[in-house]
C-alpha cells in the first residue's frame, strides 16, 4: 500500500477524539495547568484557547501577532495567557474570555521568540535577540538580564524556583530576576538550540547544533556530551522523576539514563521507527516509563522504557506533526489520557490514549 493510503487507513482506524485547524502551521502548544483547556499559537497571528474535551474554541484571535504568533504560556495559577511573536510585542490576554490585558514592548525591532512563567507565577520571562527582560502579572518590567553573545535561542524555568535557564552561542546559564550577574554558567562552543531542567532541577540537558546532547549538573563543572546524532537536536524529554531523558536529532529516539551518578559510560535504549526525522518529544506525566514521538513521517508513536517496539501508533494524513502535549490533570486509575498533537499545516488534533 501507497504511503497516503496507508496513513489514511491507519487514521480511520484509530481516529482523533476531537480536531481543530488554524490558518497556518501551530507554532506553539500549551495546556492550562488545571487540563481543561489548550492554548495555541499559530504562524499565522493567531492566538486561541480550546476546550480540552471537544476542541472548540473558547475564544480566539486572528491577529493576536501580525506576521506570527511564536508562543503562549498559562499563567500557573491566574486566568491569563501570556504570548509574544514576529510583532516584537509580548502581550498578556485574560484566559476566559480573550479581552487584551496589556501589550509588553521588549524591542519592537526584534521578534519575542520565547516566553514562560516561573513556577509561581511571579514572574514571566521574554526572550527578544541577545536579550531577557522579567515582568510581574500585571504587565510591569521588573529587570532584565546583560546581552548574551549570541541571540536567545532557548528559554526554560527551573521546575520550583525563580532560576531561569538561558541557552544562546556559547552555553547555557541560570539567572535570577533582579540580579545583575548569572547564578552559574556552562560554556560550549557549538550553538544552544534546546534546553530542558531535570525535574529536581539538579541537571540541565541542552540539545545543540553540532549533533550532540550536552548536560550539566547545574553549579558545578561537570558535564557529559552526548555526540552521534544524525542532525541537530531540538527535541529533549526528562521523563516524570528525572531518571531518564528522551532525545531526538535523527530518524530514532535515544533513551538515557539517568539514575546514580548519570549516564557516563552506560549505553542507551534506542527506538527505531519513524522513516524520517523524528519532530518532537513528550514525556507522559502520568507513567514515567512512556514517552511519545512524532515524525515527519506524519506518524505519533508511544514507547515504553523496556520494549523496542511501540505501543501504540497514530497517524495525521493532513500534515506533519510537529508538537506534542500531554493534557495534565490525570487521575491516578483512570484508563485513558489525552495527548494533543499540533500540525505544521494547521491542524491540532487530540488522542485518547490507553493509560
Amino acid at each position: 500500500m501507497e504511503p497516503a493510503p496507508a496513513l489514511a487507513k491507519l487514521s480511520a482506524a484509530r481516529p482523533p477524539r476531537w480536531r481543530w485547524r488554524a490558518d497556518d502551521c501551530i507554532h506553539d502548544l500549551r495546556w492550562a495547568a488545571h487540563g481543561h483547556t489548550l492554548a495555541v499559537a499559530a504562524l499565522s497571528g493567531e492566538l486561541a484557547v480550546l476546550d480540552g474535551a471537544t476542541g472548540k474554541p473558547r475564544w480566539r484571535v486572528a491577529d493576536a501577532h501580525p506576521g506570527g504568533a511564536l508562543w503562549c504560556a498559562f499563567h500557573p495559577t491566574e486566568a491569563i495567557v501570556a504570548s509574544g511573536g514576529q510583532d516584537g510585542a509580548a502581550k498578556l490576554w485574560d484566559a476566559n474570555t480573550g479581552a487584551p490585558l496589556r501589550t509588553l514592548f521588549q524591542d519592537r525591532k526584534r521578534w519575542v521568540e520565547h516566553g514562560g512563567w516561573s513556577a509561581d507565577g511571579a514572574f514571566l520571562a521574554t526572550a527578544a535577540g541577545k536579550g531577557v527582560t522579567f515582568w510581574n502579572a500585571a504587565g510591569e518590567a521588573c529587570g532584565a538580564i546583560a546581552e548574551q553573545k549570541g541571540t536567545v535561542s532557548a528559554l526554560a524555568w527551573h521546575p520550583r524556583l525563580a532560576h531561569v535557564l538561558i541557552g544562546s552561542f556559547g552555553g547555557v546559564s541560570v539567572w535570577e530576576p533582579g540580579k545583575t550577574e548569572a547564578l552559574s554558567r556552562a560554556e560550549w562552543p557549538t550553538s544552544i538550540l534546546a534546553v530542558a531542567w531535570r525535574p529536581d532541577g539538579e541537571w540541565i540537558a541542552a540539545g545543540t547544533g553540532d549533533a550532540s546532547v550536552q548536560t550539566w549538573r547545574v553549579g558545578t563543572e561537570e558535564t557529559l556530551r552526548m555526540g552521534g546524532y544524525a542532525t541537530k537536536v531540538r527535541e529533549l524529554a526528562w521523563h516524570p522523576g528525572g531518571d531518564h531523558l528522551s532525545t531526538g536529532g535523527g530518524f530514532n529516539l535515544v533513551c538515557w539514563d539517568f539514575r546514580g551518578e548519570g549516564p557516563s559510560g552506560s549505553t542507551p535504549q534506542e527506538w527505531m521507527g519513524h522513516s524520517e526525522f523524528v519532530t518532537a518529544l513528550a514525556a507522559d506525566p502520568g507513567d514515567p516509563t512512556r514517552v511519545a514521538s512524532a515524525g515527519k513521517d506524519q506518524l505519533v508513536f508511544l514507547w515504553k522504557l523496556g520494549s523496542d517496539d511501540p505501543v501504540s501508533l497514530r497517524a495525521i494524513p493532513e500534515s506533519g506533526p510537529v508538537l506534542l502535549a500531554w493534557q495534565p490533570g490525570g487521575k491516578k486509575g483512570e484508563k485513558e489520557t489525552a495527548l494533543a498533537v499540533g500540525c505544521e499545516g494547521g491542524e491540532v488534533v487530540l488522542f485518547k490514549i490507553a493509560a
